[in-house]
């Protein structure tokens, strides 16, 4: 939601009409001129609205007032003890003058706030008790990946050479004359 700016004239009224007292403070809140008293808002701007912080019995007074109307910054979120001032106080400025030193009264009666800018209560905060000293552990390796064991590989069986006929009943020779003999059969010559 866009809010808009005060008018120039309201600003000027509003500037006139506050008190000249040291304690009184301005400042600006949400884009809007307003005055404080001890950390607490008493008068200000809103949009084409000139609101006042007052006690109940000063609160209903103006509230009796044709125009007068609790402040209401957006639907819904009233804000019970600050009323709109009528146009027709306003522009006179010694009502007015009346009206914001009435709602500065009230202010200085409220307690003084801290100079916290938040109006939350802080949640209360258990402490931890105090830790021991905690022996030391020896460092923890890394986990590693453990090597797994590897399958024994199965050797394939070779494809057989094709039996020569009489392999099967012929013994190996043994030695170089075995060998000579073996040779000279294959030759197909007998030597006798």
């Amino acid at each position: 939601m866009q809010w808009r700016k005060s008018p120039p004239a309201l600003i000027e009224a509003f500037e006139a009409a506050l008190p000249v007292d040291p304690q009184a403070q301005r400042r600006q809140m949400f884009g809007y001129p307003c005055a404080f008293v001890n950390g607490h808002m008493f008068a200000g701007l809103h949009q084409e609205h000139l609101i006042v912080r007052l006690e109940e019995r000063a609160r209903s007074e103006l509230l009796g007032i044709p125009g007068a109307e609790t402040f209401e910054p957006m639907p819904g979120r009233v804000m019970r003890e600050y009323v709109v001032v009528p146009p027709r106080i306003v522009e006179n400025g010694v009502a007015l003058r009346e009206w914001i030193d009435r709602a500065f009264a009230f202010a200085l009666t409220l307690p003084i706030k801290g100079t916290r800018r938040s109006t939350r209560v802080p949640e209360a905060r258990v402490t931890p008790p105090a830790r021991t000293a905690i022996p030391a552990r020896a460092a923890k390796k890394p986990a590693t990946k453990k090597p797994t064991a590897k399958k024994p590989t199965v050797k394939k069986p070779t494809a057989k050479r094709p039996a020569v006929r009489g392999a099967a009943t012929r013994k190996p020779a043994a030695g170089k004359a075995a060998s000579k003999k073996a040779a000279g059969k294959k030759g197909g010559k007998s030597g006798k």
